[in-house]
């Protein structure tokens, strides 16, 4: 009997290519929920009878880690879906882009042995994000911190050298960033970019 399974359980991700078993289906090598590698019927993984290498099989086989419900957890195992599964929705932006999760950060107390826990407020932020999860790319960080570090952000600069993101200017100015960063993107002079917003709000820099 398999026990429940937790809210953010990860469904095996294969490794390789698939190839025929001596019984003629389709196999596979699977990375299981836990870290584990196994051969499983393909059909059977995609199905969804077959959940994992067996460590959810019993109260012998449970995992041992006591982090199976908490956030860090379901931290991990959403960063997988990410990056491993094509049904995900952000799938197209993470996985489908090439960015890969480290081999070691695919067994859970890695990650956490790694990171730890993320402080209140903070969420995972890559610190390049042209490259995948892995320590030295990896910190907690907070909401503004990750704004300010999208890949489609912009720096723009006003005639007093005030140099701020797209982000950051939106929030000082009170207007959309994205409105900024069209406007970026349209061929926009950063003085034609930013007058419009500094004029309306009367803006003064502090410095």
């Amino acid at each position: 009997m398999i026990n429940k399974l937790p809210e953010n359980w990860v469904a095996p991700v294969l490794v390789g290519e698939e190839f025929r078993g001596e019984s003629g289906r389709w196999h596979g090598n699977f990375r299981c929920y836990c870290g584990k590698m196994f051969e499983a019927i393909e059909k059977n993984v995609r199905s969804g009878s077959t959940k994992s290498c067996s460590c959810l099989r019993g109260p012998k086989n449970k995992i041992k880690h006591g982090y199976s419900c908490t956030s860090i957890h379901y931290v991990w195992g959403s960063m997988l879906q990410r990056c491993t599964n094509p049904n995900h929705q952000q799938y197209i932006n993470y996985g489908g882009r090439g960015i890969i999760v480290c081999d070691e950060w695919f067994t859970f107390e890695n990650f956490l042995a790694d990171m730890g826990e993320a402080p209140e407020g903070m969420s995972l932020d890559r610190i390049d994000n042209n490259l995948g999860y892995y320590k030295e790319n990896c910190r907690w960080a907070t909401r503004r911190e990750q704004e300010n570090n999208k890949r489609n952000n912009v720096i723009i600069q006003w005639i007093d050298g005030t140099t701020m993101t797209a982000a950051e200017w939106g929030r000082e100015l009170h207007v959309v960033d994205s409105t900024l960063r069209n406007r970026k993107y349209a061929g926009y002079t950063d003085e034609e970019i930013l007058r419009p917003e500094i004029e309306r709000e009367n803006w003064k820099s502090k410095t």
